[in-house]
């Protein structure tokens, strides 16, 4: 008789089952013991698409529909704004002793607004110190306000796409409107408040350039009027006090190593990792690498008569290069490329074939930059080699430099150009990188070269280095799966793992260990297999060791983000159709006078 516990883990409960299975013919199989057990996401919060945190709602559902959920999201929301208040006081507590230093205030001086019909009073200074002389005590005034606010610098990160888009959109709206009327940022908020004195200036973000504008102009202005105002107060007041950001601390040491390219060292007892580190995902060759992987293990079936094929050299080589610019290729779409018409009669073990994302942000920056031109360029029904040759051939005719597009290293340059560029100090952020990338292509105006400096690629790691890669790429291309391609290539890929006779003669612990906190990227998926593990040990507790152990593990765990979206969108779908189908069934049969119950 052997004894097996199964366990079905999902999103909101674990489920087990203690089975006893017959293995002769006088034994008999039965359910010994059964149970759910409930995942607690209490202290889950979420992020909702204006920003703002929230721990209401089904976190299981939510998840499925692909919102971020973790622990940590209040806890961190909270760690922010306290950051950020003590940033503000340490500013305002320097600000305050170098004014009092230089004779601008003393112990005794108001800082706030005092007396009757002063609610803007600082404001109107603020907008009159601009063109007109001030008192120190009132300069002190403005500059501990533009000390509060000053403005929003941009660090790179993220997308720019859905709620910071539009929020980024808005402070560039603002920003382009103070150029034309040749306003500060103070003359624009007094503006308003004296228009309409009830609606109030919130949520009024402009770029950190605007705000070092405004102090420019306003220390100009004052300088005329007071000899305090040295050049060397200025760039203390400036530089050291109101606009200091402390430069982004660099987490290269954090990038973990190739699993392929390093090993462990011991120096003076301590055990260390070196070797090669990880590359980024958005890098072109491993762009290139993940694509071919995907490829390789392409599997086409006939479900007429159940025969199973890979793909040939020359289809793989045939969709490689239609997958070149673009993110991804739907399975209808590849099955049309293979067979020149959609077939029902054929498919594929993967829902799409994953492209090249990073050359399709790429090339839809160029076709953005061909249309700012004067040309248009419609490529729904084009090929991607098509699309490649008509921007090559436009950027040619225009007198653009396509070096950068036409050669393997120079695009690899120009992604790392861009995705390393750390911002600058310019309204947009990357003034300097604008430049470069003008210069580059031969450009015409920058408003073209801005079009490729706004690319944000996808950020994360893979866990392969470059050198890895080029070894095992080229053996993939020649049409090796991956296991096979790392053999080709000098590399043991299941390097972390132990062989069949290893496995048998392992010594197994009388319990399982907890996943370790926060050793996984996806909280919820760490805290639902930790309760699993906490299951399988007090079940283990009440009935024994168990001959084997079956797990039957949910999709949706499985998935990412954009995958869970999809599947539940396309669940939803379905459901709609359904109901939508049953109630005109219904109706149709009422008609005939057919009883609906």
């Amino acid at each position: 008789m052997k004894k097996i516990l199964g366990l079905d883990p999902g999103i909101a409960s674990v489920g087990w089952a203690v089975v006893q299975m017959a293995e002769e013919a006088s034994e008999k199989s039965g359910i010994l013991d059964a149970g759910v057990v409930k995942v607690d996401f209490d202290n889950f919060a979420y992020q909702k698409p204006d920003g703002m945190i929230s721990s209401t709602g089904k976190i299981d559902e939510l998840y499925r529909k692909g919102v971020t959920v973790s622990p940590n999201l209040v806890r961190r929301q909270a760690r922010q704004a306290r950051r950020r208040l003590q940033h503000y006081q340490q500013r305002r507590e320097q600000l305050v002793k170098l004014l009092m230093a230089n004779g601008f205030i003393t112990a005794d001086t108001p800082l706030n607004e005092e007396g009757k019909d002063t609610t803007y009073q600082t404001h109107a200074l603020r907008a009159k110190a601009v063109t007109e002389a001030v008192t120190l005590e009132e300069l002190a005034k403005v500059l501990l306000m533009i000390n509060k606010s000053r403005g929003y610098k941009s660090t790179r990160k993220g997308e720019n796409d859905g709620e910071d888009g539009k929020y980024l959109a808005a402070i560039t709206e603002r920003s382009q409107v103070l150029l034309e009327r040749d306003l500060t940022v103070g003359q624009y908020l007094y503006e308003m408040l004296t228009q309409h004195p009830l609606k109030g200036i919130k949520n009024q973000t402009f770029y950190r350039k605007d705000y070092e504008d405004e102090f420019e102009k306003i220390w100009s202005c004052q300088m005329k009027f007071h000899k305090e105002l040295t050049k060397k107060l200025k760039k203390q007041i400036r530089d050291k006090v109101i606009f200091f950001q402390r430069p982004i601390e660099s987490k290269k040491g954090d990038v973990g190593f190739c699993q392929l390219e390093s090993r462990e060292v011991v120096v003076n007892g301590k055990t260390y990792t070196t070797g090669s580190r990880v590359i980024p995902t958005s890098s072109p060759l491993y762009q290139e690498f993940r694509m071919w992987q995907r490829l390789n293990d392409v599997a086409i079936k006939n479900i007429m008569t159940g025969e199973v094929r890979h793909l040939t050299q020359e289809e793989k080589e045939r969709l490689a290069a239609e997958l070149s610019i673009r993110k991804e290729l739907t399975k209808t779409s590849v099955v049309r490329l293979l067979y020149g018409k959609a077939i029902k009669s054929v498919e594929l073990n993967f829902d799409s074939l994953i492209g090249n994302d990073t050359a399709a942000r790429i090339y839809k920056a160029c076709l953005e930059v061909i249309k700012l031109s004067g040309h248009e360029l419609d490529t729904k029904k084009m090929s991607s080699a098509a699309v490649i040759a008509a921007v090559q051939d436009i950027f040619g005719m225009l007198g653009y430099r396509t070096v950068a597009l036409t050669d393997a290293g120079e695009f690899a340059k120009l992604w790392h150009l861009i995705y390393s560029f750390p911002g600058d100090s310019s309204r947009s952020g990357h003034d300097t990188l604008t430049a470069h990338i003008k210069q580059l292509f031969n450009f015409d105006s920058a408003d073209q070269a801005e079009k490729l400096a706004n690319i944000i690629f996808a950020d994360g790691y893979g866990n392969l280095s470059s050198k890895a890669i080029k070894k095992i790429l080229p053996k993939m291309k020649e049409g090796l799966q991956y296991s096979d391609a790392c053999l080709a290539a000098g590399y043991n890929h299941s390097v972390r793992s132990v062989t069949k006779e290893e496995n048998e003669n392992r010594e197994l612990s009388a319990t399982v260990t907890p996943i370790p906190h926060n050793s996984l990227r996806n909280p919820l998926v760490e805290r639902i297999l930790n309760k699993m593990v906490y299951t399988i040990n007090a079940v283990m507790a009440k009935h024994g060791q168990f001959d084997e152990i079956h797990i039957e593990l949910p999709r949706e765990l499985c998935s990412n983000a954009e995958k869970r979206s999809k599947d539940t969108a396309a669940i939803d779908r379905n459901t709609k159709d359904k109901e939508k189908a049953e109630q005109e069934l219904k109706e149709k049969l009422a008609e005939m006078g057919y009883p609906v119950t």
